[in-house]
């Protein structure tokens, strides 16, 4: 049983009502809309919606956002991309719970405002830094399992140097099936700017 007035139910509901700090603020549970063609649930009035049609080039930290089957958010697939990983973390753990929230079902609402909870007190706490970043990604991906599979989770640099599986996949894909190994070479870094900007939903 939820009590209203424990600790985490009030920093939770002060978050998601945009009076923690200097942390963006969310969408309204009465604010959820149906997606439509919009690239995500509440489109470019969210935070993420924004990111997803954002510039890599000047927004440098981003994830890759796979909606779960099943869910209302279902058919979503977007890197959306961030000024920093503060503005990411916080993004993601605030609106993404809220995809599939049931503004009328108590314990739907509690799970959404704890999540948003973990992700402030992550960014408060300094754990989307570049050096506590990979300690965070794992947390974060575990927490939003049930409304969304954050395939992939960095930098740009890490996009286009790093060896995981997506940065891999992607440069195989802007290679047109090519070795996705290799690094992005200096030659073509701009080229695969563009590849992931006509990438970003209409």
């Amino acid at each position: 049983m939820h009590h209203r007035g424990c600790n985490v139910c009030i920093r939770s509901a002060t978050y998601l009502h945009g009076r923690a700090g200097n942390l963006p603020t969310p969408i309204r549970f009465e604010e959820i809309r149906d997606m439509g063609s919009a690239p995500v649930p509440g489109g470019l009035s969210t935070g993420i919606g924004r990111a997803a049609v954002a510039d890599p080039a000047t927004n440098t930290w981003g994830a890759r956002v796979v909606a779960i089957e099943g869910t209302r958010a279902a058919g979503v697939d977007v890197i959306a991309w961030f000024s920093d990983a503060n503005a990411m973390v916080s993004a993601l753990a605030v609106e993404i719970p809220l995809w599939n929230v049931d503004a009328s079902n108590e314990d739907e609402t509690f799970r959404a405002q704890n999540i948003a909870s973990i992700g402030a007190r992550i960014v408060s706490g300094g754990g989307a830094g570049e050096e506590t970043l990979k300690f965070t990604i794992p947390a974060l991906q575990q927490i939003l399992a049930k409304d969304a599979n954050i395939a992939w989770i960095g930098s740009l640099d890490g996009l286009l140097q790093g060896d995981q599986e997506y940065p891999i996949e992607i440069r195989s894909e802007f290679r047109a099936g090519g070795d996705g190994t290799a690094p992005i070479a200096d030659g073509e870094r701009d080229g695969f700017l563009q590849f992931l900007r006509d990438r970003a939903p209409a």
